[in-house]
Formats: structure tokens, C-alpha cells, sequence
């Protein structure tokens, strides 16, 4: 990790069952708030003004789809489909408005069993991460196929009468998610165990859930995560992730043992 990263640490209240991301300075930036019958992770800012850091309505949520391992981070009101008629809106289409997909896999190094991760988010415009809309790209995030079997995004859905506020945020027609995974661990004869470097971090606790995540065609790492202490983890990432994507990575790994 470079300088230009953002370091910040997550605290587990056992007592709520949430994670709170912190700054350096230990400030308050978000809220994980868990709910494993229903497999769903919200996410809340802490209101304004509030020194006790009291959680607005979930600005987003993370569901997990148990079929195929996967986590995926929605914004439940999608912007893009605000003047849209019903037809022709993501949520017509059982959709919301998709900030990261992380799926989840094991990959077999040595004798070990290891967990692994590709995780898609939006394409950055503007140096922004861009809107994905299901209706609007005509396909989920991190997904070639089309929905509905068709082969393109229905010409109505882009046409200027139905473009929301936002629409120089939309993600281009065309355009990919961004391609993210997990750096592997190198296995050490000498040791006989992996060893994952964690730039910049020393003394951590022995955990399945510490890893490291990098561009598909970059072996630079994006974000590191790994244990300090009891429920205590440090979190370092940068861009093309935001605060939200990189939190929601980190607590996808929430279940991994």
C-alpha cells in the first residue's frame, strides 16, 4: 500500500452486533449493523452532529445470496429510475441500484484450503465510481449475460426523456465493472505454512479472515484487512474503492472461518 491509502480500524460491539469503522483519530465513519437470519448487512452514517455517533436509516445494505456465495451492495432507492416510469425501473425488474458484488470461493495452495474473492464494482466517471443501474446497463454488475435473455439495454431505457439528474454518473453503455481479487499467500517449505505480506502492519493475529485484494491485472495490492485483537481489525485500501465498497468487502468476509 502507498501513502495515498486510507487507513482505518473496525471495532466489533458484540452487544449490537455491529462494526464500526474508524478513523486513525478513532472518529466514527460507519456502521455495519448485522442481521444473520436474514442474511443482510446494513450499512449507517452516524447523524451529524450526534457525539454518540446514533445511525441514520441504512444509507445501503448488503444481502447475501447463499446459492451462489455471494454478497451484493445495493442502494435500496435507485437515483437513476427516480422519473422513470415503473416499467422501466430497476426495481420493476426485482433490482436496486448495485454498488459492489463480492463472490466467494476457496482455491486449493499446497495443503491448505484458502479463501478467495473476486469482487466487482462500477467503473470509475469523474473520477467518481460510477451508478450502476441493472435497468440502465441491461445486466448486473459483474455479469456478461443480459437480463431477461435479451442482448442489449432496451433504447427506451437511455432515451433522454427518462435520464435522471444523474445521468453523467451513469456508467457508459458498454461499459465492464472493474475486476478486483484476492492477492494468494505463498506457501514457505521452510515454515510449512502461507505467508501473506501486509504492508505497512505488523503483530497481527493469526485469522482466516485477514486478506488481501488487488486488481484482476495488477499484482498492486487495493486493500488489506487483517486482525490486530479481539474484535479489532485494521482496514487500508484506496481508490477505485470508496469507504462504502471497501467496508462492505471487509465484512463479507464476516461468516469465513
Amino acid at each position: 500500500m502507498t501513502c495515498t491509502c486510507i487507513t482505518a480500524y473496525i471495532l466489533y460491539e458484540a452487544n449490537a452486533n455491529e462494526y464500526h469503522l474508524m478513523t486513525e483519530g478513532l472518529e466514527l465513519v460507519m456502521i455495519a449493523r448485522r442481521h444473520p437470519t436474514q442474511r443482510r448487512i446494513d450499512f449507517l452514517l452516524p447523524e451529524e452532529g450526534d457525539s454518540e455517533g446514533a445511525p441514520r436509516l441504512p444509507a445501503l445494505a448488503m444481502k447475501q445470496l447463499k446459492e451462489t456465495d455471494e454478497w451484493v451492495l445495493i442502494q435500496p432507492r435507485c437515483t437513476c429510475c427516480a422519473h422513470r416510469p415503473r416499467h422501466m425501473t430497476c426495481d420493476f425488474l426485482g433490482r436496486s441500484l448495485q454498488v459492489a458484488r463480492i463472490q466467494h470461493s476457496r482455491r486449493k495452495l499446497e495443503q491448505c484450503s484458502v479463501h478467495y474473492v473476486d469482487v466487482f464494482v462500477p467503473p470509475l466517471v469523474e473520477g467518481e465510481s460510477a451508478l450502476w443501474c441493472p435497468a440502465w446497463t441491461g445486466k448486473d454488475l459483474g455479469s456478461k449475460t443480459p437480463l431477461g435473455g435479451g442482448t442489449q439495454t432496451p433504447k427506451s431505457s437511455r432515451s433522454p426523456v427518462t435520464r435522471s439528474l444523474s445521468f453523467h454518473l451513469m456508467a457508459p453503455e458498454g461499459a465492464d465493472a472493474l475486476h478486483l481479487c484476492s492477492k494468494m499467500p505463498a506457501w514457505n517449505a521452510e515454515l510449512e505454512s502461507l505467508i501473506l505480506p501486509f504492508e505497512g502492519r505488523s503483530n497481527l493475529v493469526s485469522s482466516p479472515r485477514n486478506f488481501v485484494v488487488r486488481l484482476a491485472d495488477k499484482e498492486q495490492p487495493i486493500l488489506q484487512h487483517a486482525q490486530l485483537a479481539d474484535n479489532t481489525w485494521c482496514l487500508d485500501f484506496k481508490g477505485p474503492l470508496s469507504v462504502v465498497q471497501a467496508m462492505a468487502i471487509a465484512m463479507a468476509s464476516v461468516n469465513w472461518d
